[in-house]
């Protein structure tokens, strides 16, 4: 069997803050080697957004969601499709936390760029429509996703 078998019996914030340490330091040894503007630490620094997701620990969540946001558009532009999937991620955590003005208008410009440069008929685009009518629907009812 795998390591995984042993993860139920140790409590799970020990075994994600073991992740993010294991993470952290590969991330920084690549930006240092490939030097900041390279595509690939910006791609493994998603690692750590999501553990900080899983652990509940959504602020230092969102400033990696944030910083990956600017690193994506000043390297690769606002229109490539990466910057577009940091743009809606970060739209999803502010929505998560309440900050739906943030959240929607992130949506708005995600959904915008993903019409004019995939097509309206994109799967991507399609889930931005999607998230954006949810949002909508968060904000008119004074709800989020934490409150459901």
């Amino acid at each position: 069997m795998t390591s995984r078998t042993t993860w139920p019996s140790v409590p799970a914030h020990e075994r994600m803050d073991e992740a993010i340490a294991l993470h952290e330091p590969d991330v920084g040894d690549r930006e240092r080697v490939l030097g900041s503007d390279d595509p690939a630490p910006m791609n493994l620094a998603a690692r750590p957004r999501v553990v900080y997701q899983q652990m509940e620990r959504p602020l230092e969540a969102i400033a990696l969601h944030e910083r990956a946001l600017a690193d994506r558009e000043r390297v690769l532009g606002t229109d490539h499709p990466d910057t577009m999937i940091s743009r809606y991620d970060l739209a999803v955590m502010y929505q998560h936390m309440e900050r739906m003005d943030e959240a929607i208008a992130l949506h708005e410009r995600t959904l915008a760029d993903r019409e004019r440069v995939l097509g309206s008929d994109d799967l991507d685009t399609d889930l931005s429509r999607d998230e954006l009518a949810v949002a909508y629907v968060d904000m008119a009812s004074g709800r989020s996703r934490l409150s459901l």
